[in-house]
């Protein structure tokens, strides 16, 4: 296992312009599963998470609902605080840009970026995205039926020129190519990170890191000069050193290990960003991981449409049949189906699919199974050497591959293959279980009835072990159920059950209700 050094793992910070909804969920819920397996491989970890709240977007949005923009954002900002409470995702800092520590934390590393040389007041003309919060080259934009529009979103874009600070990004373009070249992990998956060295390969303009006043009220002032507001962009990737402390005051921390991010805002992290810490002196982050998108029945989220699914509209797609682990559920289909290379799709009809064939009929019907009534021993022993057959091996012997799996899947942000390999595994025991019928060894052979019994706890603890990370809440019940020590519930312990004696006293656990069988 390597050296058990800190872990900054970050979600992006979420624009409050409008409410949360399943793509914002899965980047949270992708996250915490990161925490919490970094916790249990024995890392210090921090995982933070927030809300963006500067920027024209934010300042129209309030002033379209008729609310004072600092309500607007207090009321937005809850509303993503409930949803992480809902689905378990768990964080140490929740960040406000509009706090004051974040404004000191902003000064600071653009006092030190321009201490440095590299922002200076000049006078900009270009195209500029009010819903991307972007300056766009000519060739980044397009006309589109009369007119000009954002190649990558497709949303509007308008000419501006005005006076403003800039930051010399062109100064950065061979650092950054050297980083990339230097650093092949740097960006994950591997063709978001072609995508970024085509982008800077292309040539690197420098960029605006401020508007006037007048035009942006709600923000960071720059330092110096109450006309300007710095770049909205520069204020919220600022989040993630005003977490550890600050630019001249970052903590064990920083760097960050990993910052997860949706790919539509690759550039700002994987250009900008590092470049801005380049310009500041600071160290970069190990990695970044761009995400896919999130389709709803095979179509692209949007209002218009009416299609947008929030955290309780996938809550009642879990629907009566999970209700006692909903969010569970639901987090566990996010993380099944959801990825770094491909959009996820958002099915009501795939979600109970997969749950019903994975998690209700096969980790709830194993420990249904082997909890029940017909097994009826209180206590379950490690068993002799001639007890334990061959048939036992082998299922021991891939209870005890999982951990290595684990440990590669979640370090390659793969948790749908990490279910996977968790899945076969207690596909594996049920066969086995049935295979060897103890119900029918109780009473004609004692001892083998318990080794049966022994070697499928063993592949569920192990699993359950490996499952905290995604469904904490029915992990840890099946794991209190059976009395396991919460001491030995670390990564190392997915293979530390071989001599465990397990308790049963507490009788059957239904974890899902399983599959109806239907006959004709």
């Amino acid at each position: 296992m390597a050296s058990r050094v800190p872990r900054l793992i970050t979600t992006p910070i979420f624009y409050v312009n409008a409410q949360p909804h399943i793509g914002h969920l899965y980047s949270s819920v992708l996250c915490d599963a990161l925490g919490r397996w970094s916790r249990m491989c024995g890392h210090p970890t921090r995982v933070t998470t927030g809300t963006d709240e500067h920027g024209l977007k934010v300042q129209q949005a309030a002033r379209a609902r008729g609310t004072p923009v600092r309500e607007f954002c207090d009321q937005v900002s809850g509303t993503y605080r409930d949803l992480f409470a809902e689905f378990g995702v768990e964080h140490d800092d929740f960040i406000r840009t509009s706090e004051p520590r974040h404004a000191k934390s902003v000064t600071a590393l653009w006092e030190r970026v321009r201490d440095n040389g590299f922002i200076a007041k000049g006078r900009h003309a270009g195209w500029y995205c009010v819903s991307d919060e972007a300056f766009l080259t000519e060739s980044q934009t397009q006309v589109v039926d009369g007119a000009r529009v954002s190649v990558e979103s497709g949303h509007p874009v308008e000419w501006i020129e005005e006076e403003n600070y800039v930051f010399r990004l062109s100064a950065f373009q061979d650092r950054l190519l050297e980083w990339l070249e230097s650093h092949p992990g740097a960006i994950v998956p591997k063709s978001r990170q072609r995508e970024v060295e085509q982008f800077v390969r292309a040539g690197l303009r420098d960029l605006s890191v401020s508007r006037p006043k007048e035009r942006i009220e709600w923000g960071v002032s720059v330092p110096g000069d109450d006309s300007q507001t710095v770049y909205v962009w520069m204020d919220a990737l600022t989040n993630y050193l005003t977490v550890c402390g600050g630019a001249e005051a970052a903590d064990q921390f920083w760097p960050a290990d990993t910052h997860i991010i949706g790919k539509d805002i690759l550039r700002f992290h994987a250009v900008y960003w590092p470049a801005f810490l380049m310009a500041a002196g600071l160290p970069l982050p190990r990695r970044i991981a761009a995400h896919a998108h999130w389709t709803v029945e095979g179509r692209k989220m949007s209002k218009s449409i009416g299609n947008v699914v929030d955290g309780k509209g996938a809550m009642a797609v879990a629907g009566e049949r999970f209700a006692r682990h909903q969010r569970d559920v639901v987090r566990y289909y996010l993380l099944r189906e959801g990825g770094l290379a491909n959009d996820g799709d958002f099915s009501p009809q795939r979600l109970q699919e997969v749950c019903a064939a994975e998690l209700a009929d096969v980790y709830g019907n194993l420990v249904a199974r082997v909890t029940g009534k017909k097994m009826a021993l209180p206590t379950v022993r490690a068993p002799s050497a001639s007890h334990f057959h061959a048939e036992d091996r082998e299922l021991a012997s891939q209870v005890g591959a999982l951990e290595a799996v684990m440990y590669e899947t979640m370090d390659r942000i793969e948790p749908s293959a990490s279910l996977q390999a968790i899945t076969e595994t207690l596909r594996h025991a049920n066969r086995f279980f049935s295979a060897m019928e103890p119900w029918r060894l109780r009473h004609s052979d004692p001892e083998r009835h318990e080794a049966v019994l022994h070697s499928c706890l063993r592949a569920i603890s192990a699993c359950s072990v490996a499952l905290q990370p995604f469904i904490p809440t029915a992990a840890s019940e099946v794991l209190d159920h059976l009395k396991c020590d919460p001491q030995k519930r670390k990564a190392a312990d997915i293979s530390a059950w071989r001599d465990t004696t397990f308790d049963l006293g507490a009788g059957a656990l239904v974890l899902f209700p399983k599959t109806p069988k239907h006959h004709s």
